[in-house]
């Protein structure tokens, strides 16, 4: 039986010395390490985190552990053993000891070691009373809180983010009842998959899903992420076969659904809410789950074909002359079955003479034996006979039959010997799936990383036909945000624009929280919002991942105006972000009852944290939110760019707190994805015209050069005068980000200057602004010296281009045949070095060790 791959090593750190390292995985928690502060408080090491080229930032309404905390936890689990914490007691006579930290590395990190939480404690309840109590206490003190089961999850949904609390079910492993008439199985969270079905294996049934992490993943972990795997063509989804389940509210409150009926139709169905909930609404701890009898006759064959489209072709000559029996049919393409032969755990045999493009593995599960092998046995004959397949072979006994599967099944594991894997898990219609691996290759060819030896050695093809499921494994050298950027978001747009889902199985975590957007639509996502809000109104239950409650009316004031006061650019930056914010918070200023404009000087929390509103006058309005003119172009209506922001109400503190300073930036960022997502929009509009045969609203028609075949159909791209829009507000924001770190970098050269009244904080400027928690004040001053401030600002230029590679690509797909026209001078050469993707004059400088411009 096939068990997770071993986890890889520890991330590579990369630089010339370990106070510039940058880490080899995108889910490092910062670019500099903060050993000191991490020594000292390691809870507020690192105050944001990177999700892809996204940042995270931990919440402050969540409360930081202490020993008091750890001991009333010591009070609710009767063994030390269901206790692992780094947090030392105060005092000799405490109920716990704590253990090194390299105890906890096995719960922050996920077994591909690409995301790395910062627990300090982790907790191992055996019964459900148990995990009631902990949510009861963690509910109580606003202590978030991660649910975790086998940790073979591959979007970083069951490890922390920063340091909340891990609940570990591995001790919630008993089986409660099966009934042998029925069917039925009634058993813990905590069972391990593989276990459970050996266990009913001997009383003739077996689990309806069955997947390679089998001998590791937990059955609650696979109801929470509604796990599909190889069975699901023959036995459907968890959504049909799961019939009951016992969930432990973030509040404490135990809701018993652990029904074994199959037939209720009695009021809403909660249980299914909980299924693919990813451990955000609720803990499961108890499932109950239908299972089939175990045929006792299996047949496995594995063809091999010379084109996706023969794939097509076997696929439906199966269902139509095994479809009663049919229980799997898998692909994988040449460069999958080849990286399997050269890496995989040995006794993985080639059964084929020669190579081919691509191989089909059929499972059929009946009854009778005769009757199969005569059926699969006439199936390979008439395949031959026509000329749909190349070579085929069937297994003859047990020990062929787990040699074939494993062909299929060793994929993921021998590509993460090879090395770091970006995985992705993607549904669309078959007839679609393997252009995108082709025009994956093709892209990576493109921008010359892909091939032996370089850094994308081979992208692997391979999934469930049978359920229009695609796995995409790109094995590089390393989490390289760079070959990230390639990959995404173009490998998610691609998905959308043919109505596919971004996660078939695998789920959304951490690595797609942000990406549901691709396949739901947002009326979609702000009910998903209110059901989390519903369970889990303090938003407590594995924070920053999956669906995030929607924002109080409290906290979308206290939003508001920390945007406006704490950011230091009160004038085209705050503008610019503010319009972005209320266009992403809408519901907020409807629920809320809040003003579409917020005046700064009569808007702020009083003592009774309420807050006043009055609409500014017309200086207000310009100088803290300037409005974006309308342009309406053919279908879409872009916005009209401002002009580059300025650094002038930029004060040196906000530099000097290296903390604000990064969630500035992060918030700045952002708005590169607002103006690709309207990119989108407009490109998806002008595509809809053009099969509605409108080619006047079309930069051309749909037979000219402006049309891209993406092998789906005509793509049209949108007019000139709206790319022209579009990039001129990607270059305004890159202009004025880039403006900020230079003018941040003088800053941390000026403190390092002996004189004190150079680089002193403008106390008059800084008096006009909220100031920042003093915590956070405190520590983000004392670790940053004006040398650590200053490699830092120094790295920020360099993520700088990462992002701005990202945004171009993004731009240079919708906009094929659009070349901007910079003007003559400075400005202008920033400009082309921007559309050409090479370093700005500031960026150039700045690795040289060179004065900036």
């Amino acid at each position: 039986m096939l068990q997770p791959a071993s986890r890889p090593a520890a991330p590579r750190i990369i630089g010339t010395s370990a106070a510039t390292a940058t880490y080899s995985t995108r889910a490092s928690p910062s670019l500099v390490p903060r050993a000191a502060l991490r020594a000292a408080q390691p809870h507020l090491a690192g105050p944001s985190l990177r999700r892809g080229l996204a940042t995270v930032a931990r919440s402050d309404a969540f409360a930081n552990l202490t020993s008091a905390d750890v001991e009333a936890f010591a009070k609710i689990l009767p063994s030390p053993s269901q206790i692992l914490t780094t947090i030392a007691p105060e005092s000799g006579s405490a109920s716990y000891q704590p253990v090194d930290p390299s105890e906890l590395d096995t719960f922050n990190n996920d077994w591909m070691n690409k995301y790395h939480g910062r627990s300090q404690l982790v907790l191992k309840p055996k019964t459900t009373s148990e995990v009631s109590e902990i949510m009861k206490y963690c509910h109580a003190k606003n202590i978030a809180v991660v649910p975790q089961g086998g940790n073979t999850g591959l979007v970083g949904g069951g490890v922390p983010v920063f340091d909340e609390v891990v609940v570990q079910l591995g001790g919630l492993n008993k089986i409660r009842s099966f009934d042998e008439v029925a069917g039925t199985l009634v058993c813990d969270a905590g069972c391990i998959l593989e276990s459970l079905d050996n266990h009913i294996g001997e009383k003739g049934y077996m689990m309806p899903l069955d997947l390679g992490a089998k001998g590791s993943c937990h059955i609650g972990g696979n109801v929470a992420t509604n796990a599909g795997g190889l069975r699901f063509l023959r036995y459907g989804s968890l959504h049909g076969t799961v019939l009951g389940l016992e969930v432990v509210l973030p509040d404490g409150t135990v809701m018993d659904t652990l029904s074994t009926l199959r037939k209720d139709n009695t009021g809403f169905d909660l249980k299914q809410l909980f299924i693919g909930s990813e451990g955000t609404i609720g803990l499961i701890t108890g499932v109950a789950i239908a299972t089939p009898r175990r045929p006792s006759a299996v047949n496995v064959a594995v063809f091999a074909l010379d084109s996706y489209d023969a794939v097509q072709t076997v696929f439906g000559q199966v269902k139509k002359h095994c479809g009663e029996i049919l229980s799997a049919f898998e692909f994988f393409d040449q460069t999958s079955f080849d990286v399997v032969q050269k890496h995989a755990t040995a006794g993985v045999r080639d059964p084929f003479e020669a190579r081919h493009p691509f191989y089909v593995l059929i499972e059929t599960s009946g009854s009778n034996k005769d009757h199969d092998d005569e059926k699969l046995q006439l199936l390979l004959e008439h395949l031959m006979e026509e000329g749909m397949i190349q070579d085929g072979v069937l297994a003859q006994d047990e020990t062929q039959l787990q040699g074939l599967w494993a062909l299929r099944e060793s994929i993921p594991e021998a590509a993460g010997k090879m090395g770091k894997v970006f995985k992705y898990d993607l549904s669309m219609p078959i007839d679609k799936m393997y252009a995108l691996v082709q025009d994956m290759r093709t892209r990576f060819d493109e921008h010359g990383v892909h091939g032996e030896g370089n850094d994308v050695g081979a992208v692997c093809g391979y999934g469930h036909i049978g359920d229009g499921n695609l796995h995409i494994n790109i094995v590089a050298k390393s989490y390289d945000p760079k070959i990230e950027s390639i990959i995404e978001p173009y490998i998610y747009e691609w998905t959308s624009n043919v109505k596919g889902s971004v996660s078939a199985e695998h789920g959304l975590g951490l690595m797609k929280a942000t990406k549901i957007g691709y396949t739901k639509t947002p009326e979609s996502i702000e009910y998903m919002k209110k059901i989390k809000n519903v369970f889990d109104p303090k938003g407590i239950l594995n924070p920053y991942k999956y669906i995030q409650k929607i924002t109080t009316c409290a906290a979308a004031h206290r939003r508001y105006h920390h945007l406006l006061f704490t950011q230091r650019l009160r004038h085209q930056i705050i503008g610019r972000a503010a319009a972005h914010f209320r266009k992403d918070q809408a519901w907020s200023y409807k629920t809320c009852g809040m003003s579409t404009w917020v005046s700064p000087s009569m808007s702020r929390f009083n003592r009774s944290g309420t807050s006043s509103h009055s609409e500014p006058d017309s200086s207000e309005r310009s100088a803290f939110a300037p409005e974006y003119e309308p342009v309406q172009l053919g279908s879409s209506s872009v916005l009209k760019p401002l002009t580059p922001p300025s650094v002038s109400n930029l004060t040196p503190s906000t530099c000097l707190a290296i903390g604000e300073f990064k969630e500035l930036l992060r918030q700045y960022r952002q708005l590169d994805d607002g103006i690709t997502t309207r990119l989108n929009r407009s490109f998806a509009r002008s595509r809809a015209l053009g099969q509605s045969s409108s080619p006047s609203l079309l930069s051309s028609s749909t037979n000219s050069a402006s049309s891209v075949d993406l092998g789906t159909s005509t793509y049209a791209t949108p007019q000139p005068a709206a790319c022209a829009a579009f990039w001129r507000e990607l270059v305004d924001v890159w202009i004025g980000r880039e403006e900020v770190v230079r003018f941040c970098i003088k800053v941390a050269d000026q403190t390092s200057n002996p004189n004190p009244a150079v680089g002193s904080t403008d106390q008059r400027l800084d008096a006009d602004f909220v100031p920042t928690s003093s915590k956070q004040d405190r520590w983000s001053r004392a670790e940053n010296t004006a040398e650590t401030l200053n490699r830092q600002l120094h790295n920020e230029l360099k993520v700088e281009s990462i992002i701005r590679a990202r945004s171009l690509d993004a731009f240079k797909s919708r906009c094929r045949f659009f070349t901007p026209s910079p003007p003559a001078g400075p400005e202008g050469d920033r400009e082309r070095a921007m559309w050409l993707g090479i370093p700005t004059p500031a960026a150039r400088a700045s690795q040289q060790g060179a004065p900036l411009p």
